[in-house]
C-alpha cells in the first residue's frame, strides 16, 4: 500500500461516523478506553491520551521480553519466551541470523506454544563455512498469543550442518 493511498484509507476512517457502548470513553473523537464498539462501525483507536494510534493499543499492563539462543555452532538454536504463571505470552517478532555451512542446508524452525499450532519456517544456509546467510526476520502484528495461560513460546532452529560456527535465534514479545 503506498503512503498517499494509506493516508487516503486513513483519513476516510476518521471521517466515519461510530459509536462506543458506555464501557468506552470519547477523547478527541477517539476510542481511548477499553469497549465494545458496534460490530460492522469502524472507529478510530487512540491511546489514553487521545493521541491516534497507528498500531494496536495494549491497554492493560504489560512487560516486554525478549530472549536469544546466543551464537550457537553446528547445533540446536533455541529461544523461548519463558511462561508467566496466569499471564499470556505475546509473539511480536524473531530474527534467525546464521553463517554458511560446509555444506548448504535447508532446515524448518519452529515455533511452538502459539494459538492455532505450531509455525514452521524454511531457513536455509549458503554453501561455504564463514560465509555470512541471509537473515530471516519477522514481525507480527498483531502480535500473536500463546495457546494459553502460563505458556511458554519457543524458536528453534535445527543444526544447519558440519562446518557451520555461527546461528543465532531471537524472539521478542511481551506477557500481559
Amino acid at each position: 500500500m503506498t503512503l498517499a493511498r494509506g493516508l487516503l484509507l486513513s483519513l476516510t476512517v476518521l471521517m466515519w461516523p461510530y459509536h462506543a457502548h458506555s464501557a468506552g470513553t470519547i477523547l478527541n473523537g477517539c476510542v481511548t478506553t477499553p469497549g465494545l464498539i458496534d460490530v460492522g462501525t469502524p472507529a478510530v483507536l487512540c491511546d489514553t491520551s487521545g493521541r491516534f494510534a497507528l498500531s494496536p493499543v495494549v491497554t492493560s499492563p504489560s512487560t516486554s521480553v525478549q530472549a536469544s539462543s546466543g551464537n550457537v555452532a553446528a547445533g540446536t538454536a533455541a529461544a523461548a519466551l519463558p511462561s508467566v504463571t496466569g499471564k499470556t505470552n505475546y509473539l511480536a517478532g524473531f530474527q534467525i541470523n546464521a553463517g554458511g555451512a560446509t555444506a548448504g542446508a535447508c532446515v524448518s524452525a519452529t515455533i511452538t506454544g502459539l494459538l492455532g499450532g505450531t509455525a514452521t519456517y524454511a531457513y536455509c544456509s549458503v554453501t561455504g563455512a564463514g560465509l555470512p546467510s541471509p537473515p530471516l526476520v519477522v514481525s507480527f502484528n498483531p502480535p500473536i498469543p500463546a495457546s494459553a495461560v502460563t505458556t511458554a513460546i519457543t524458536l528453534s532452529v535445527p543444526s544447519l550442518g558440519a562446518g557451520n560456527t555461527n546461528t543465532s535465534a531471537n524472539v521478542q514479545g511481551f506477557v500481559q
